[in-house]
């Protein structure tokens, strides 16, 4: 080290003063740093600094010290000390790149590996720090060059290849992400977190099997380990099997209990769990947001601004190929800009085509998914937002912390879930009379209930969607009914009510499309089911997941009328089935997650196919299979119906919604506090 040191120093030219004593003790910093006792290293290294100021090591191996210790701000300043004193060195710049990165300051972050790089191109450790930097900040194209010229560098760097499969999986390159994170658990076996980001890559493609598979071989050597009972509740849900997987979100939620994630997909798990009252969903967010708004210690908001225009945020980690994008942009295509600036926090990271055609609506975008919640929550708040609105709930990639804390004055949950957020801070929560009808469902909320005229929904269809095409009962001589839900949100008896409906309509068949029924486990207890039923094989239709959107429409050709799920149903679902000319029977049950169907199903002037009980249900289903030429002419009418309904009317809907953001702000300013 002294020599290294003293080579260095000559390079530079650097005068030195006692090179014996200050060089001893830097190397006693470092032995005391590399036995773990930063304070006493810190001492020696501060001792070296003031025998020789202008010495960078002294400065460097206290940073590094103050580092190890978790005194963040002081390794900062210790670094931009070393780097103004020898600023050509490149280690120097890339320590300071790790102290302000995991600060999450990540364009700062990206500057200073590439001065590293720039000083000393050949340091890989800069190249890879620069590559996650720009991964975190959304430019997985800038990072997917350095960590394919890194890993040709060094094929069997295993960090290098998990980071790499990272980045595939958040860009939706699966399978590419899964030869990846199999390599680094090839080269080296005991990396699990690579082999459970392969269990997420596996199921992230449809083998939710493959995926329980990899975490239950995983928590047989690690069963205390959190995130992989979370990875294995999420590989549980997507198989229908809820219970099983709120039990694993409750077994990592209990592992470690600071982490809000288990908690979150415990609650999205319960609105599918059909043993699961209502009231028992209620106390079970609202424990949860009595938690995370102690965790979060909640600031009190400046009065909203009275100026015209309102500034109105969306928060989302969906604005892209997602069911709620096509709910969303509709609103943003119909704001009236006079009157209100539209900010959009998109908190993905990964645009693709539909988030690039949201950009274009042209209002304000903020790239957020490398945002800290406190650095998002600053973001909001330096924007002056009034009003915020969260739509994401208890889904994938919310950020309900910055809403915990209280970014905007008025707060609002609205359209990606169908439940209570269960926190005090989110003011009100968007729907309707008919999803939540006045009464019972006011008081299972933390939220005031925000009821718009009509529906709480506005669909815009596919521009792409294929024409609805001729019925295929008529082409084939028997009806086929059809699910293309999630399939979290069918359970076993779901099925028999399904397998009832398919006995009492001879040669009637049943199409069922899930990503998860890529997995030929499931697809055989399916097969099984039906056929203890009375049902045989070979009139059940399963298919996976489809890779475009119009692909996905398109199979709706084969079906003659859509089932809805129950009790949790489809939207998204429900919108595509009758735009492409299939009738859906809904059959609403209490909770807000069972009577989305029926919203839609009255907006477009469809009340006769929303069942009272599981009877009526059936009845229904049976009913309309038994009248093809019906089925024929719903086929061709039901895509001009919707188009002239409420359901498709932007220009109604915006204009509602904007009313009910005003008399929030006059309930404000006229009280002082939040109207609850």
């Amino acid at each position: 080290m002294s020599l290294l040191l003293k080579i260095i120093r000559e390079v530079l030219g650097v005068k030195q003063a006692p090179p014996s004593l200050y060089e001893n003790l830097c190397a006693a910093g470092e032995a005391l740093r590399g036995a773990g006792r930063h304070a006493e290293a810190q001492a020696r290294f501060r001792e070296a600094a003031a025998l020789f100021p202008g010495g960078f090591e002294a400065h460097n191996g206290m940073g590094l010290a103050c580092q190890a210790a978790g005194r963040t701000a002081e390794a900062e300043a210790a670094f931009r000390r070393a780097v103004a004193l020898a600023p050509a060195i490149a280690p120097l710049h890339y320590n300071l790149g790790n102290v302000v990165r995991a600060q999450g300051r990540l364009e700062e972050a990206a500057a200073c590996f590439r001065q590293a790089l720039e000083a000393e191109p050949a340091l890989a450790p800069a190249r890879e720090g620069l590559a996650r930097a720009l991964a975190d900040l959304g430019r997985a194209d800038e990072a997917e060059p350095l960590y394919r010229q890194a890993l040709q560098e060094d094929p069997q760097n295993s960090r290098l290849h998990f980071l790499l499969g990272n980045l595939l999986h958040d860009a939706e390159r699966l399978a590419e992400a899964e030869h990846h994170f199999r390599r680094a658990a090839e080269i080296q076996p005991d990396f699990l977190e690579a082999r459970s980001n392969l269990g997420m890559a596996l199921g992230a493609q449809g083998n939710y099997g493959g995926a329980e598979a990899c975490y239950r071989e995983l928590l047989a050597h690690r069963p205390d380990n959190a995130v992989f009972h979370y990875n294995l509740g999420n590989a549980l849900l997507p198989q229908g099997r809820v219970e099983a997987a709120i039990a694993a979100f409750e077994q990592a939620a209990a592992l470690r209990p600071d982490w809000a994630e288990p908690r979150s997909n415990r609650l999205l798990a319960a609105n599918y769990a059909p043993r699961w009252s209502e009231e028992q969903i209620f106390a079970a967010h609202r424990e949860f947001g009595a938690w995370l708004e102690q965790e979060t210690a909640p600031s009190k908001a400046a009065p909203p601004a009275s100026a015209i225009p309102v500034r109105v945020g969306y928060v989302s980690a969906d604005f892209r190929e997602h069911s709620v994008a096509y709910f969303i942009e509709p609103i943003l295509r119909h704001h009236d800009r006079r009157q209100f600036e539209i900010y959009c926090y998109d908190v993905h990271g990964a645009p693709d085509a539909v988030s690039r055609r949201l950009m274009s609506t042209g209002h304000q975008w903020v790239a957020c998914a490398g945002m800290s919640d406190d650095a998002l929550w600053d973001r909001i708040r330096r924007d002056g937002v009034g009003i915020l609105v969260d739509l994401a709930g208890h889904t994938a990639g919310n950020r309900l912390r910055v809403f915990a804390r209280r970014a905007a004055p008025i707060q609002a949950s609205y359209l990606g879930y169908p439940n209570t957020t269960g926190l005090f801070n989110m003011d009100y929560r968007i729907t309707d009379g008919v999803a939540d009808p006045a009464g019972e469902a006011d008081r299972l909320g933390t939220e005031t209930l925000a009821r718009l005229p009509g529906s709480y929904f506005c669909y815009r269809p596919a521009a792409d969607a294929p024409q609805p095409g001729p019925s295929p009962a008529l082409a084939q001589g028997f009806v086929s009914f059809g699910c293309f839900g999630n399939f979290a949100k069918i359970h076993p008896e779901l099925l028999r009510l399904w397998a009832r409906i398919l006995r009492g309509v001879p040669r009637s068949r049943l199409i069922l499309k899930a990503q998860s029924l890529a997995d030929p486990a499931l697809r055989k207890a399916v097969l099984d089911l039906f056929e203890a039923e009375g049902v045989a094989p070979e009139r059940i239709g399963l298919s996976a997941w489809v890779s475009t959107r119009h692909a996905h429409l398109s199979a709706y050709r084969e079906v003659d009328i859509a089932l809805d799920t129950h009790p949790y149903g489809g939207a998204a679902t429900t919108c595509e089935a009758l735009w492409m000319g299939v009738p859906v029977i809904t059959w609403p049950g209490r909770r807000h997650a069972s009577r989305m169907g029926a919203s839609l199903l009255r907006a477009a002037g469809l009340e006769a196919w929303i069942a009272e009980d599981a009877d009526g249900y059936a009845r229904i289903g049976q009913t309309l299979a038994a009248d093809l030429p019906t089925l024929a002419e719903w086929r061709r009418a039901l895509r001009p119906r919707l188009a002239a309904s409420p359901l498709l009317d932007g220009t109604r809907f915006v204009g509602g919604l904007e009313n009910l953001y005003r008399s929030w702000l006059t309930n404000e300013s006229n009280t002082g506090e939040k109207t609850r």
